[in-house]
C-alpha cells in the first residue's frame, strides 16, 4: 500500500475549496488584512512574479513565516482560480482566513501546509 503525498492532498483540497467558492456569493464584510494582497504595486508583473515578491518580503526570522508564506500562496491560488478581481473584494481577507483556519484544523493538511511554507521560504 502506498501513501498519498501530502502536497497532492493539499492541492486537491485547494481545488475543492476554490470550486465551492465559485458557487457562493462573496462576502462583503470589511476587514483589514494582516498580510494583504497588495493591489497598489506589481503593475505589469506576472502572477508568479507577484507571488515571489510577496514571499521574499516575509521576514524569515518571524515565527509565523511559514504560515504567512503559505497564506500568500493560498491567496495567489484562489485569485488564479476565481479571478484577480476578487482581490478588490472587501471580504477576500475574511475568505482567506476561513479557508486557512479550516485547512489548519486538519492535522494532515496542517503538516502539508508547514512543508509547503518551508519549501516556499527556501525557493524564494
Amino acid at each position: 500500500m502506498t501513501s498519498i503525498d501530502p502536497n497532492v492532498r493539499l492541492l486537491a483540497y485547494l481545488r475543492e475549496q476554490a470550486q465551492a467558492l465559485r458557487r457562493q456569493p462573496s462576502s462583503t464584510s470589511p476587514q483589514q488584512p494582516d498580510f494583504s494582497w497588495d493591489r497598489s504595486s506589481g503593475a505589469g508583473e506576472s502572477p508568479a512574479q507577484v507571488l515571489a515578491r510577496k514571499i521574499a518580503a516575509v521576514d524569515r526570522v518571524d515565527p509565523q513565516a511559514r504560515r504567512k508564506v503559505f497564506r500568500v500562496y493560498l491567496e495567489s491560488v484562489l485569485l488564479q482560480e476565481l479571478g484577480a478581481a476578487l482581490a478588490a473584494d472587501p471580504g477576500f481577507t475574511a475568505l482567506i482566513d476561513r479557508v486557512q483556519d479550516t485547512m489548519e484544523s486538519d492535522a494532515g493538511l496542517r503538516e502539508a501546509m508547514e512543508q509547503a511554507g518551508a519549501l516556499l521560504l527556501k525557493t524564494v
